[in-house]
């Protein structure tokens, strides 16, 4: 008999902190699930704001900057046996010196006006490219970047983003930003 109490006394016993094992897990999974629901909303908001900073750095450029190399027109191409497209860029040298190199960036969009997929890997919405043919004063010129974009619908912007002068000087955007 005593051993039967002893028994019921153990099993009511292991039964009830069962049960406040199972209030104290739901609770933790509880929290944890409020805790990844924060932490999801902090990345959105972090996602947001880093993609209008990127958006911001190509649409706030000073009207006073005297870009010796701009951009005549900037489109969209679609590659010829798919639907992905690579940006062309017409320039002209606006400058008064021979220029040797240029590096260029630009920022494009989706249909839905979200930064869209145009070549950085990094930064959504950015690209960059080069060329080294050499261009006289006021002369244009032009270049096709395979930038492979399954989603780009318009260019924001594009500029010159360095300039190398056949006299061995150099124009960067970044000196004239600060």
């Amino acid at each position: 008999m005593k051993l039967r109490v002893l028994f019921t006394g153990l099993f009511l016993t292991i039964l009830i902190a069962g049960c406040n094992q199972k209030e104290k897990s739901v609770d933790n999974i509880n929290n944890y699930s409020d805790s990844l629901e924060r932490q999801i909303k902090a990345e959105k908001m972090t996602d947001s704001l880093i993609k209008s900073n990127v958006k911001s750095k190509y649409t706030k450029t000073d009207s006073t900057i005297k870009f010796p190399v701009i951009i005549v027109s900037s489109k969209l191409v679609k590659k010829e046996y798919s639907n992905r497209r690579d940006i062309k860029l017409v320039y002209k040298n606006v400058s008064g010196k021979r220029v040797e190199a240029i590096r260029f960036e630009w920022y494009g969009e989706n249909a839905f006006g979200e930064p869209a997929e145009m070549g950085d890997s990094f930064l959504v919405g950015s690209g960059r490219g080069e060329t080294d043919e050499a261009l006289n004063p006021g002369k244009i010129g032009s270049g096709t970047w395979e930038i492979n974009s399954s989603n780009a619908k318009k260019i924001i912007n594009a500029r010159a983003r360095e300039v190398v002068f056949s006299d061995g000087s150099k124009w960067l955007l970044d000196e004239h930003t600060k």
